[in-house]
């Protein structure tokens, strides 16, 4: 009879992991105490030594032998006896020096697939016999395991998920009601909270979208590198974190903009070394470069590390998700909704992955378009903001169509100008090009001279343009050029003026947002 668990695999990591110890934060390696557990036996030992492997790690050892773990396990009595059960000090001599010409691959791919499959046939009662049949002969039943992938086994299961959704949920989101029903509670509503979201970075695009609302989709196209990712942040942050660095005050001051939790899902960069160093530069004032030069001062360095308890604080959450479809974004945004409260979420950004691809082709049976895959994604995280009262933000890159066009619009977006019809508002950040800066010398000038609090002889000039091509629910039209002046190493915007698409000024009032924390 087959069983569950691969006892010798389990051996073997644990001699991987002692003889390394980077194995425990390598993100090729995804092990936890649950994948050492052997269920029929219900012995602990394995598990033991995972989790002293792992928490001796943490304090910085890089090798670990019977000795350190002796040490560590001492004082606990329960834990201690399990491992002297089990003559722990030889059998850790035993499993570091056979690890050492082993392919460490191999031996976690066999524990993640038994500790898959136990799962889905302990926990949830499914049935597994199409990848291992526990009433079988154990070794022609690992031999058939070796023919399937971790990704096979999930994906199977999930297409099964798939089908019995589309065989049984038939939820109907149609609406109806006559028109001019309950329009004074609705006018009640209004007065009492007015249809304005939390704060962006920029004022004017406040204006212009009503802040970040909840429900509401907004979307930022740009080239590559061209700031999408900062900005993003940026807005973010003066939304889900709950302190800011005033550069007056050279301190810390409770953030007036402070809306609620959020989180930032990304699919390309490393979350720790990559994208927090993001993060802790917006909110401390501390330019990205410096942090990742290393070449910050003693006060910098205590700044920064405040900036990371603040962010700690906000309950701010990073998630890499290279591998995401429409259908994993929506379990994800639902799980970030009910189990942390996040309602303000940056999804970078809109791109077609393969298993995006795949995903829609499964659902309709057809061969699929990469701008289907687009919409597809677009439609989804839309759905989303409404059916979880989350404002979401994200990105795309653009098709090139940018370089010539008169007026910026959706037909710049990568893939399918149709994203559009799905969007609460967006628009598209780029360099104002030379013929442009000409056009706008005036208010260039004229914007230098309303403000007081530069040096002698300083003067900025705009470096960025947001050329608003959907702006649902704004009183100052459509097609709107926002000009500003961006610092890409701490994402801080100064909004200077505002004009339409051909560069003639247009007053807009800025929106500046407090909420009380």
């Amino acid at each position: 009879m087959a069983e569950l668990f691969d006892l010798s695999s389990c051996n073997f990591m644990i001699g991987y992991l002692f003889n390394n110890t980077d194995l425990y934060f390598d993100s090729k390696y995804h092990l936890c105490k649950e994948d050492f557990k052997d269920k029929n036996r219900g012995s602990a030992f394995l598990r033991i030594l995972y989790a002293t492997g792992y928490n001796l790690s943490l304090q910085g050892a890089k090798e670990i032998n019977a000795v350190s773990v002796g040490e560590f396990v001492k004082n606990y009595r329960e834990q201690m006896a399990t491992l002297e059960d089990n003559d722990y000090m030889s059998f850790i001599d035993m499993v570091k020096e056979l690890s050492k010409a082993e392919d460490v691959s191999v031996y976690y791919n066999r524990i993640k697939k038994m500790s898959l499959l136990s799962k889905y046939h302990y926990e949830l009662g499914w049935d597994i016999k199409k990848f291992y049949d526990i009433d079988k002969d154990e070794a022609s039943e690992r031999g058939k395991l070796e023919g399937f992938s971790i990704d096979e086994i999930v994906e199977y299961y999930e297409k099964e998920q798939i089908k019995i959704s589309k065989a049984f949920i038939t939820k109907d989101e149609t609406e109806e009601m006559i028109c001019g029903d309950g329009v004074e509670e609705l006018l009640d509503k209004f007065e009492e909270s007015p249809m304005i979201g939390a704060s962006l970075c920029s004022p004017y695009l406040n204006a212009l979208y009503r802040g970040w609302v909840k429900n509401h989709l907004i979307l930022r196209g740009s080239p590559s590198g061209g700031g999408k990712t900062t900005i993003a942040i940026s807005d973010l942050c003066t939304t889900s974190s709950k302190k800011i660095w005033d550069e007056n005050k050279q301190d810390f001051i409770d953030n007036p903009c402070y809306a609620g939790i959020g989180a930032y899902i990304h699919s390309e960069q490393k979350s720790r070394e990559e994208i927090q160093p993001r993060f802790l530069s917006t909110i401390s004032g501390i330019p990205y470069h410096k942090i990742l030069d290393g070449n910050f001062t003693k006060d910098e360095k205590e700044r920064l590390i405040e900036a990371g308890h603040i962010l700690k604080d906000s309950q701010l959450r990073i998630i890499n998700f290279p591998d995401f479809t429409a259908n994993k974004i929506k379990q994800k945004l639902r799980e970030l909704k009910l189990e942390y409260g996040s309602d303000y979420i940056v999804h970078d950004y809109i791109w077609d992955n393969f298993y995006l691809g795949a995903e829609l082709k499964e659902l309709s049976g057809t061969p699929i378009r990469q701008d289907m895959s687009l919409l597809h994604l677009a439609n989804t995280l839309k759905l989303c903001a409404e059916e979880n009262e989350q404002a979401i933000e994200t990105m795309i890159q653009l098709n090139g169509n940018e370089k010539e066009a008169r007026i910026v619009d959706e037909s710049c977006l990568f893939g399918s100008k149709q994203i559009k019809t799905k969007l609460d508002n967006g628009s598209i950040l780029m360099p104002p090009r030379p013929k442009e800066l000409k056009e706008v010398d005036e208010l260039i000038n004229k914007y230098n001279k309303s403000i007081n609090n530069r040096g002698f002889g300083v003067k900025i000039y705009p470096n960025a343009i947001s050329h608003c091509f959907k702006t649902r629910y704004n009183r100052y039209g459509q097609n709107l050029k926002v000009w500003h002046n961006i610092d890409y190493s701490t994402g801080k915007v100064e909004d200077m003026f505002v004009t339409t698409w051909d560069n003639k000024p247009v007053k807009v009032d800025k929106l500046y947002i407090n909420n009380k924390i």
